[in-house]
């Protein structure tokens, strides 16, 4: 047998794989009678090619050796099979386990699958789907006889989710930017304003706007959303200017050593002293746990 990725069965994952559907039957485990059986027909063509071996045989050896390519070129794989055998332990299935395949309804409900078949007895599944290595099935599970197709099998179904079969690209992640300006510090909110007016004066905003009120009600609709989107246009490039530089951030990007700290806190604890000489008010518990800090920090 030949399995093709060109017959329209598989479609590319995100990462340039490709997920390979494959439906496949091979003959009867047990020998039929008859000349125009197919088992017969399968072996006289065998017997013809001068091929001794039995067809079931011959089909176990062509799949897994097709399979393993299709692996080997790091595609998934999923076979539909009516295998003419028991799913759970027969010589088929044990092959294609030795492909790290995998029965997908059978290994997610257990091997208490129904029988798939209308003519068997013995409540066994002859009927499978088989999964290659990461692939997952979300649901799952067998139809009644008849539920789909007037067919003398069960219809088997699984369910997977989009980002299994086909990837997953993640969105990028942006940092999130610090935002410069707020209004707990009235110096800051006084700075954006100055700088928003210094930015907004040489573009004549407020005037265009003052203007733009008095002339809207002799103007078109259209023409005073497109003066209003412009000068809005200009207003936010502005904001964002003034925004950008009212604050400089302070990142902590400076040059650390134990020297340098210990000259931090002896700085730190002057300032405490003198501000608390001024009659400022200043912990004296602040005071004590920084001189303590420094006599640490000094090595006692």
């Amino acid at each position: 047998m030949a399995l093709t990725s060109d017959d329209g069965s598989g479609l590319v994952t995100k990462d340039g794989g490709t997920n390979l559907f494959v439906s496949s039957r091979p003959t009867a485990q047990t020998l039929p009678q008859g000349p125009f059986s197919v088992y017969a027909q399968h072996n006289a063509h065998f017997n013809s090619i001068r091929r001794d071996i039995c067809p079931r045989q011959a089909f176990i050896c062509d799949l897994l050796l097709e399979i393993q390519k299709f692996l080997d070129l790091g595609d998934h794989l999923i076979l539909m099979l009516d295998g003419n055998s028991n799913m759970k332990n027969s010589d088929l299935s044990k092959s294609l386990s030795q492909l790290s395949l995998s029965e997908a309804i059978l290994g997610r409900h257990g091997n208490d699958g129904p029988a798939t078949h209308k003519r068997n007895s013995t409540g066994t599944p002859i009927d499978g789907i088989w999964f290659s290595p990461g692939l997952e099935i979300q649901r799952g599970g067998y139809l009644e006889y008849d539920a789909m197709l007037q067919f003398d099998h069960r219809c088997l179904w699984v369910d997977l989710s989009f980002q299994n079969a086909f990837g997953h690209n993640m969105a990028p992640i942006h940092k999130k930017q610090a935002r410069r300006l707020h209004c707990r510090d009235p110096r800051l909110v006084q700075n954006y304003i100055h700088l928003y007016h210094q930015l907004a004066h040489p573009l004549n905003l407020f005037q265009r706007v003052r203007d733009l009120e008095q002339r809207a009600p002799l103007m078109s609709k259209l023409e005073v959303i497109h003066e209003y989107e412009t000068l809005d246009a200009l207003r936010c490039e502005v904001t964002a200017s003034a925004d950008r530089r009212c604050r400089k951030l302070r990142t902590g990007q400076v040059a650390f050593s134990p020297e340098l700290n210990a000259n931090r806190m002896r700085i730190k604890v002057w300032l405490l002293l003198i501000a608390k000489l001024k009659n400022r008010k200043i912990s004296s518990r602040l005071i004590k746990r920084s001189l303590k800090k420094r006599q640490y920090d000094n090595g006692g």
